[in-house]
This record gives structure tokens, C-alpha cells and sequence, in this order.
């Protein structure tokens, strides 16, 4: 009870009140976007949210296995394993199980437009692949740049796990990159160590990579991540001897600005964030309005809007502790339910979009479905998610089995499901294939099918 109530304690509902913001902008975006244009930054919180999760959840798991581990060359081995295990068991089981309802629904409740399109796009989404390289009639970008070709169609109601599949390729090379960071002589500079990592990510961005490519490589992500790890080093309390000796305009940054300043600062900069969530204009025109002619040619000028809202969340992430607007207990309920929510909301607005919409922009259905989307979210939250247990939810016990799987039952499961999904996304082939079995079901020599030897015998 103790341990529970101190990590309770140790919880910044500050960082989850943006994750509720994150998740609002991105709906507005999804939902309304000629209303709100600029939402699709939500999703560049949710990279710094996750690099600093990941690097918080890596640092506690290396510190407890050095502690408690005898053999060092073992040490890695089990460190990986059991982050990959805590990550894939809370990620897995609610996202294929998504996937396999929206398959279902696919099937039997949207209209037959773009059948084909979303098998495939199903397919890269049950193997964490959706963010590779796409058409321009695919490609999310282009719903920044054509909006109302893109939102307006919404053909696909998988288009949105591209930012999880980005997120996951991630999870595969943190563990290494934080081992690395773990040497002896780069302990002392992590925060130097990951800037360098996330310029040259932020190098290859904007000079290797188009703006599509940008958007949806992991490899052009990985600076955002980078700031969440940076942000973490910065605040976490167990390092602070580290920044003592490297970083000591961090360690007394309260003392040099003093605590008025910095909450006033502290403030200025979360309505600075929401501010550019709800700007009803697209900001990267009127960013590109501000430079040059001369000097427009160059990528780098087009990709201010995304570096200055990515570098501005993870700046307020070091001093949004205890704000009480972000940690509203609204914002952060929302936080809690983000991940539902994303993954829940897109097919009930594709459907609406497809089936319900007549044309136009919004109408009071998508009210309704937006509404039917967060309740869903609520419902899967409390169920499926949540590992605290309440006196009201007894009943629902059962529902939560799941989270305390071992390793073995948790594998068994994931891959139960993944092979549903995968049969779920095969149905045509596999019909075929049963009816080619059926008795009388066989192929001719002659290649005669049985409609021609009908049209033979009426002659």
C-alpha cells in the first residue's frame, strides 16, 4: 500500500494534463480541420511525452537490476527483456483488439467504397508499419497540405495508428541508445549525449528527408523523443549530483529566476501552447508569410512550426510541475484516456464521414459520434486499462485479468490475437480456398468451368 501511494505521489498529473491537451488537438484536428489546422502537433507531444516515459521507465528498471543483479553480462539481457515486456504488454493486447473490431466493422457496417484499401492498410497496421512510405492519395501529411481531399474522403480507418507504428519502431532502439548513455565516462554527459543524437536526427529531417518522410521516419522522429529523454534528466531528482557537476545553471534555475518569474513564465508558455492548438489559420503560412522570398527555397524554413511547438513542450515540461491548469483534474482524466481515444476515435469518424455526413463539414451526428467515441474510450479506459481498482467497478474485475498476466500467458495472448487479426484480414482468401474444397469444387483439364458445360447440354 505504501509503494502504491508513493508512485501515486510520484506522478506529475501536470505531464498528464498535455497529454490531454495532445489528444484534444489532434480530435480538433481529425474532427473539425479547417477549424483547428494546426492540431496535428498534438501528435509531436506525444513523441517528448513518450521519450520522457520511456527514459523515466529505463532509468527505475536499470537501477533496480544494478542493485539487485550479480552477473553484469546478464544484466543487459534481462534489462532489455523486461522493458520490451512492460511496453508490449500494456500496448498490445487493447491495440489488436481494436484492430480486429474495426475489421469486424469494416465487414459487416461500412459501406463497400475503399474495401481493398483498408485490407492493406490493415495489414501494415497489425505489423506496426503504417508510417511507411506512402501515395499522396494515402499519405497523412497531406492532410495538412490538402485537408479537404484527404478529411473529406477518409477512406482509411487505419491511417492513424502511423504515429504508433513510429512510436513502436522507437521502443527498439531506446534500450540500446540508454545502455549506451549508461557508460561510464558518458553518464556524466547524458543530456549532451542525447542533444547530439536528436540534432542529427533533426539534421537528417530536414536535409535527407522530404516533408512526408520527415513526418512519418523514425528516424526523422527521433529528436522529439530525444527532448522527452533530455526533459526527464533535467527534473528527475536522482540526478541531480549529475547536474550538479555538468549542468549547474540547471540545477538552480529556480534560484536564478526566482519563483514568481518562473511561474509566470511557467503560465505564459501553457497559453502560448494552447493558444497555437486552437489559432484557426495554419501556422506554417504564417510562418512562411515572415521570411524572405529569397530564402523560401530552403526546406529548413518550411519545419519552424513543428521544432518551435516540440522544443516549447519540452521547455514546459521542466517547470509545469503543480500547474494547475494542466493538472486540472479534466485534463488529466483526459490524459489517462488518450490512448483509448486515438485509437477508438478515427473509424467512428471515417464511418461518419463515409455513411453519415451527406457532404458536409460536420452536422449534429458528428456530435453524437464524437460523443459515442469518448464514452467508448471512458468504457475501454475503465475496464481494460486502469490498474487501480475501485469499490464501484468490483464487477468488472474480471475485465483487468490481463494486467497481471507472467511473461508466458501475456505472449500467448498477444499472439492469440494477432493470428485472429490476421485471419480477420484474409476472410476473402481463405472463403476462396474453402469453397474450391467443397466436393464438386475441381478444376477441369479442359478448362471448361461448370457455367460452359451448362450452355453445352441447352444446345
Amino acid at each position: 500500500m505504501k509503494k502504491k501511494k508513493k508512485l501515486l505521489k510520484e506522478k506529475r498529473q501536470d505531464l498528464q494534463g498535455i497529454r490531454g491537451l495532445a489528444i484534444l488537438s489532434v480530435l480538433g484536428f481529425h474532427f473539425l480541420p479547417s477549424i483547428f489546422p494546426n492540431g496535428y502537433l498534438g501528435v509531436d507531444q506525444f513523441f517528448v511525452l513518450s521519450g520522457f516515459l520511456m527514459c523515466m521507465l529505463l532509468q527505475r528498471s536499470h537501477k533496480s537490476l544494478k542493485e539487485n543483479e550479480e552477473s553484469w553480462i546478464g544484466m543487459p539481457t534481462k534489462f532489455i527483456t523486461q522493458f520490451y515486456y512492460k511496453r508490449l504488454k500494456r500496448i498490445l493486447p487493447l491495440y489488436f483488439t481494436i484492430i480486429f473490431l474495426a475489421i469486424v466493422t469494416l465487414f459487416y457496417i461500412f459501406p463497400d467504397t475503399a474495401y481493398e484499401t483498408n485490407i492493406e492498410s490493415g495489414k501494415r497496421a497489425l505489423f506496426f508499419i503504417s508510417n511507411r512510405a506512402a501515395t499522396q492519395e494515402e499519405d497523412y501529411f497531406s492532410m495538412v497540405l490538402f485537408m479537404k481531399l484527404i478529411l473529406e474522403i477518409a477512406v482509411d480507418i487505419f491511417t492513424h495508428t502511423w504515429s504508433l507504428s513510429v512510436e513502436f519502431q522507437f521502443y527498439f532502439i531506446i534500450p540500446f541508445l540508454f545502455l549506451f548513455g549508461t557508460i561510464r565516462y558518458i553518464e556524466k554527459y547524458q543530456i549532451c549525449f542525447y542533444s547530439g543524437l536528436g540534432l542529427i536526427s533533426y539534421w537528417f529531417s530536414i536535409e535527407f528527408c522530404t516533408e512526408n518522410q520527415s513526418f512519418h521516419s523514425v528516424f526523422a522522429r527521433v529528436w522529439q523523443f530525444k527532448i522527452g529523454m533530455i526533459v526527464f534528466h533535467i527534473t528527475d531528482s536522482n540526478a541531480s549530483k549529475i547536474r550538479k557537476n555538468t549542468f549547474p545553471i540547471i540545477e538552480h534555475s529556480s534560484v536564478l529566476l526566482g519563483n514568481r518569474i518562473k511561474q509566470s513564465i511557467k503560465y505564459f508558455m501553457t497559453f502560448v501552447m494552447i493558444g497555437i492548438m486552437v489559432y484557426p489559420y495554419e501556422l506554417s503560412d504564417k510562418v512562411m508569410r515572415l521570411v524572405p522570398p529569397l530564402f523560401r527555397q530552403f526546406v529548413m524554413f518550411y519545419q519552424l512550426t513543428r521544432p518551435f511547438f516540440t522544443v516549447t513542450t519540452g521547455l514546459l515540461m521542466t517547470i509545469t510541475e503543480n500547474n494547475s491548469i494542466l493538472s486540472s483534474a479534466l485534463l488529466t482524466y483526459i490524459g489517462d484516456i488518450s490512448y483509448s481515444l486515438y485509437l477508438i476515435h478515427w473509424p467512428m469518424y471515417a464511418y461518419w464521414k463515409l455513411d453519415m455526413s451527406d457532404g458536409s463539414v460536420w452536422n449534429g451526428q458528428l456530435i453524437l459520434v464524437f460523443l459515442l467515441a469518448l464514452l467508448v474510450s471512458i468504457l475501454s479506459y475503465e475496464i481494460f486499462e486502469k490498474y487501480e481498482q475501485f469499490r464501484c467497478f468490483v464487477q468488472l474485475q474480471s475485465f483487468r485479468w490481463y494486467l497481471k498476466l507472467s511473461a508466458t500467458p501475456i505472449t500467448c495472448l498477444c499472439v492469440s490475437l494477432f493470428v485472429l487479426n490476421i485471419l480477420a484480414l484474409n476472410r476473402d482468401k481463405i472463403e476462396d480456398w474453402i469453397a474450391k474444397r467443397q466436393p464438386g469444387n475441381f478444376k477441369r483439364l479442359d478448362g471448361a468451368g461448370w457455367k460452359q458445360n451448362l450452355q453445352f447440354w441447352y444446345i
